[in-house]
């Protein structure tokens, strides 16, 4: 309970830094792109021990990252970020459902229970 809540606190703060950050850059997608630049700075060094395994896997994520990481920074610039929060803290249980449906994967009602406190808590 302790650790759902402490999650909760932090993805509100770094959403609404986000939203901050994003709103004062004169361009979005400079500000974007600046964000990804650094993130792959402090990241090169892990991903060049995994690229051996996980390559085609690593670019793949990488990529779906940046569109929905940009996206979701796009959103908070332009609505307001209670809407957008909601919509993107949702998404944790499509990722249960998708995980369940098309992966396979055992999802029981710890799992199910577990993704909708960390919604709520998100709030």
């Amino acid at each position: 309970m302790i650790a759902a809540i402490i999650t909760g606190l932090l993805t509100t703060a770094y959403t609404v830094v986000d939203a901050w950050a994003i709103r004062l850059a004169p361009q979005a997608m400079t500000f974007i792109a600046w964000v990804f630049v650094l993130d792959g700075l402090m990241m090169f060094p892990i991903f060049i021990m995994l690229l051996r395994d996980e390559g085609r896997h690593g670019l793949l994520a990488g990529l779906t990252s940046l569109i929905s990481f940009g996206a979701a920074l796009i959103a908070l610039r332009v609505s307001p970020v209670g809407i957008v929060s909601a919509l993107r803290e949702t998404s944790v249980l499509f990722g249960v459902s998708i995980a369940a449906k098309m992966l396979k994967e055992p999802v029981g009602l710890r799992r199910v229970c577990g993704a909708w406190l960390l919604r709520l808590m998100r709030f």
